[in-house]
């Protein structure tokens, strides 16, 4: 453990374990209702209403102790920012992160189905849990913590509960929140099934957060590595497969933010620096977002290649992307099907509540002359203009305004765009986004625009619903120092779909899962199958 990352894990724990009076939580908890209130498009959709909501609010601050820590008011409070149930909206616990924590527990987990398998195992005495599921915690069901979780971290669907609960379960820290305990058991008690049937019963070690797995689900297609947009031709070409990688890395996103005049331009870019190229970041803004990796470059190159190899196959693998900024899609639609595809894909829309937190973080968004009814002419802060902009106008209206967003905010497709080269460049006979439980957000954008141009889904359904929200800016809590984050956009990726889930074209279930012996990748063989027309 580094000195940075013992200091982080002795500040997360002094942090939780600070005390605090009653009055000074009942603060927190009353300004954490107002910031819902001031910043969330729709802060009691997942509540049933306002009265529900502030009640909710008392009841939490009736039942506070005269004294307790940060730890145990998260555990109190959370729910008021969870119940929201939109996935972005949460109160942040203050051992949340792993990077706070120099242990883990010696397995890696994902969803398929409603079932969490063992993907991943970091310590070589347990490599028999591998492909596993995991049935119970503490003697907690799964189901039940399914449900635990969405009272601490709201969700979309049950899916999106899985793949969060999944994430939580690594984190020895966060067990002590799901279990509703002062504390976390130092070794865990787990029962997992074999694909015999057979339960086992067993206690987890915790290990070193830093460590290797040592073995892992096999796998059969090739990945391409790294962090930003990447792909790879396979199979002589037949097939691509494009992976978009950090979409909060990618050069448009930066460019986007910083036409925006966000506030924290410089620090978004830094950060997406340090994660996708490495080493010192320029001072000059525009000179570090140069080096980024560029989409638009990357797709262009992609889709010169399938050309030249007459590619039959794409798959756009979305899986566990956790998302970021969505212009990436609205890029990918342009080199596959031009202009014409944008106008037919482009009937989602948006609606920003622009607050002053919400324009601090992501710009005031008046840059554009065809916003309509802007926020400064309603008194709730909503901007309609994007959302008339997508509802009023026909076909070409929708790629006019769409052309004019991309080239004003996104200064290497601008240039793209001047002249064309690449619009509708070359589209295989089938495109097939794959998606996992951990495909959130922006990370399910092309699979909502694609499946409107008749391309197909393949996977395990998606922790995003098609309507959500987006855009979370962040707010201290004035007396524990918790942050809320709170969603600040409302968005409906797919008008045409009801419901919560996405259901792909073919899903990956447990049987078929099992099928594919429990392969790591086996929604990208079920997806190879899928357009073959083969059973798996």
């Amino acid at each position: 453990m580094t000195d940075e990352t013992a200091a982080a894990e002795s500040g997360a724990t002094e942090t939780r374990r600070e005390t605090h009076s009653r009055a000074a939580l009942a603060e927190d908890a009353r300004a954490l209702v107002e910031a819902l209130e001031r910043v969330h498009p729709d802060p009691y959709v997942g509540h049933g209403g306002r009265i529900k909501l502030h009640c909710r609010l008392e009841e939490t601050i009736r039942n506070l102790p005269e004294e307790t820590t940060t730890g145990d008011f998260y555990r109190r409070a959370a729910p008021l920012a969870a119940k929201v149930a939109d996935g972005h909206t949460r109160l942040i616990a203050p051992d949340d992160n792993l990077a706070h924590d120099d242990r883990r527990l010696p397995i890696s987990l994902r969803v398929v189905g409603t079932e969490l398998y063992v993907d991943a195992v970091y310590d070589e005495t347990r490599t028999d849990l591998l492909g596993s599921r995991l049935t119970h915690v503490e003697g907690r069901d799964v189901d039940a913590l399914a449900d635990r979780q969405a009272e601490l971290r709201g969700v979309d669907n049950r899916y999106c509960a899985l793949a969060f609960l999944c994430q939580s379960l690594e984190a020895p820290e966060m067990l002590r929140h799901l279990l509703d305990t002062q504390k976390s058991p130092s070794k865990p008690t787990v029962t997992f099934r074999t694909d015999e049937g057979t339960a086992e019963t067993c206690t987890l070690t915790p290990i070193d957060s830093d460590a290797s797995a040592v073995e892992c689900l096999s796998t059969a297609v090739e990945r391409p590595s790294g962090t930003g947009p990447r792909y790879r031709l396979l199979d002589g070409g037949r097939v691509a497969l494009f992976v978009p990688g950090d979409l909060q890395g990618y050069r448009e996103h930066c460019e986007v933010v910083a036409s925006l005049g966000s506030e924290d331009t410089f620090d978004i870019v830094r950060d997406a620096h340090e994660r996708t190229v490495g080493g010192e970041t320029p001072d000059d803004l525009e000179a570090a977002i140069s080096e980024l990796p560029s989409m638009t470059e990357t797709l262009t190159r992609l889709v010169r290649e399938m050309d030249e190899s007459r590619t039959e196959t794409l798959l756009v693998d979305l899986r566990d992307n956790p998302g970021g900024n969505s212009v990436y899609a609205d890029l990918l639609t342009y080199v596959l099907y031009g202009w014409d595809g944008i106008g037919r894909a482009k009937q989602a829309y948006e609606i920003p509540r622009r607050t002053d937190a919400h324009r601090r973080r992501y710009g005031d968004g008046k840059s554009l002359e065809t916003r309509v009814d802007t926020a400064a002419d309603n008194p709730a802060d909503f901007d309609f203009g994007p959302y008339f902009a997508a509802t009023d106008r026909n076909h070409d209206d929708r790629i006019a305004t769409t052309r004019e967003q991309l080239t004003q905010h996104v200064e290497t497709f601008a240039k793209e765009a001047t002249d064309g080269t690449h619009a509708g460049y070359y589209a295989p006979d089938r495109v097939v986004a794959v998606t996992s439980a951990r495909t959130f957000s922006s990370g399910l954008a092309p699979a909502l625009q694609l499946s409107r141009l008749g391309d197909d889904i393949v996977g395990v359904p998606s922790g995003q619903a098609p309507t959500l929200f987006g855009e979370p800016v962040r707010e201290p809590l004035p007396n524990t120092g918790l942050e809320l984050r709170v969603a600040g956009k409302y968005l409906c990726w797919h008008p045409d779909i009801e419901g919560d889930v996405l259901v792909p074209d073919c899903e990956l279930t447990p049987e078929r899962f099992e099928s594919y012996g429990y392969a790591g990748d086996a929604s990208l063989r079920l997806a190879l199958d899928y357009v073959n027309d083969e059973e798996p």
